[in-house]
């Protein structure tokens, strides 16, 4: 036999001391020692060259914006002068308001200035109106103030008080409250020699007469407060004059009506004179409003209503409260309107005075339901009223209702 036959052996690899070995060396880089470490090094390099760094953003610069065009010859509003917390405006040389000047009634809010609009992407110049305070000039709201042709009248002190007062409680009654002990204690203060009566003060006892010596000022600040839900309800503020209304004042805070009128010099409503039509207008086409008071004859005021319906008027209306229903015919919303059908519905001076006032100088025929004697002058403690636009107008009411 053969002897068998060897194969040679590849050389035994020491792998720890080659590792030793790559450890100590400090220049093993190159291709021929490591190849692993070099393909490494390429992939690295490959995926740099692939992937760039991206290049810096470019900033837009945006073109400049056009100059404002310089307004030429600007000036200045004009002043307005404020005295005792009053914006005097254009009154009257006659007019002095330093006789109370200690007074400090509630004076007007300014009014805001008008928001102006602007284009969008436009530059433009533009002037601001300067907020216009509540006065007599030609920028104030009428309806803020007593007309400017009332402030050189005899009455020009009490009507600027008592406007003051009524709207200062008029924003109370829009919110909820009550305000009669504020324009009480304001006219007693603006005038101490006045007597001041208040609804609220006085409640159902007996009303104090009217007397030739002293004025008298009747004051209801929540007039119609059944209807505070319904906007008509409002603040009264009347005066007397040697037992003669001379004065009267409504205003409704829900609707913003300012009702202003003084005897001999006219009645106003926002700022603009009223007066009704003298046309000889009769039942059939007549808006007329009724008011019931708190008696308990119903049947009796019932009957009245369907007796003006039957005779034909064109419509009726009740809103809750006889001031504005005097003030709705002053104004020609309606064209007559009556309460008190019984005596016991418990109507007082404050509910006619300053209503009163406003209807006769709008025009309007004022007479009593029941009218005792005859008498020519109305007599505001007789507990009725018939108001209308002319003379004939308050016959034929009179006539249904009094049945």
């Amino acid at each position: 036999m053969s002897a068998p036959r060897t194969y040679p052996q590849p050389p035994v690899t020491n792998f720890t001391q080659f590792d030793e070995d790559y450890e100590d060396s400090s220049d093993y880089d190159s291709e021929e020692d490591d190849y692993s470490d070099d393909y490494e090094s390429g992939e690295e390099e490959r995926q740099v060259a692939v992937a760039p760094p991206p290049p810096a953003p470019v900033v837009a610069q945006a073109a400049p914006l056009p100059q404002p065009v310089p307004v030429l010859q600007e000036t200045a509003p004009p002043p307005i002068t404020v005295t005792n917390n009053h914006a005097t405006g254009n009154h009257s040389e006659n007019y002095d308001m330093t006789e109370y000047s200690n007074y400090d009634a509630p004076h007007i809010v300014p009014v805001s200035p008008k928001n102006v609009k602007r284009e969008h992407n436009t530059v433009e110049t533009v002037q601001v109106e300067a907020p216009a305070i509540a006065s007599q000039t030609e920028d104030a709201e009428p309806k803020h103030s007593v007309p400017s042709s009332l402030m050189s009248t005899p009455y020009a002190r009490g009507l600027q008080v008592a406007v003051s007062l009524a709207l200062h409680a008029g924003k109370n009654l829009k919110a909820g409250g009550e305000d009669e002990r504020h324009i009480v204690e304001g006219l007693s203060k603006a005038f101490p020699q006045h007597r001041v009566i208040g609804k609220e003060a006085v409640g159902k006892s007996m009303v104090p007469m009217l007397t030739q010596v002293y004025p008298t000022w009747f004051v209801d600040a929540t007039n119609g407060a059944g209807s505070l839900r319904s906007p008509m309800a409002c603040v009264t503020v009347g005066m007397c004059l040697k037992g003669q209304p001379v004065i009267g004042i409504v205003f409704n805070p829900f609707t913003e009506e300012l009702f202003v009128a003084a005897d001999g010099f006219g009645a106003f409503l926002n700022g603009e004179k009223i007066r009704v039509s003298q046309s000889a207008l009769g039942l059939a086409a007549a808006v007329v409003g009724y008011e019931f008071g708190k008696g308990k004859e119903k049947y009796k005021m019932l009957n009245a209503v369907g007796r003006i319906m039957e005779h034909g008027c064109a419509a009726t209306r009740s809103l809750g409260s006889v001031p504005m229903n005097l003030c709705y015919v002053a104004s020609g919303r309606m064209h007559g309107t009556y309460a008190g059908i019984v005596p016991s519905e418990g109507w007082k001076p404050w509910d006619f005075c300053a209503g009163l006032v406003i209807a006769k100088e709008a025009g309007c025929h004022v007479s009593a339901i029941r009218n005792y004697g005859n008498k020519e002058e109305y007599d505001m403690y007789c507990g009725s009223i018939i108001c209308a636009v002319n003379a004939s107008l308050v016959s034929e009411i009179r006539h249904c209702v009094s049945q």
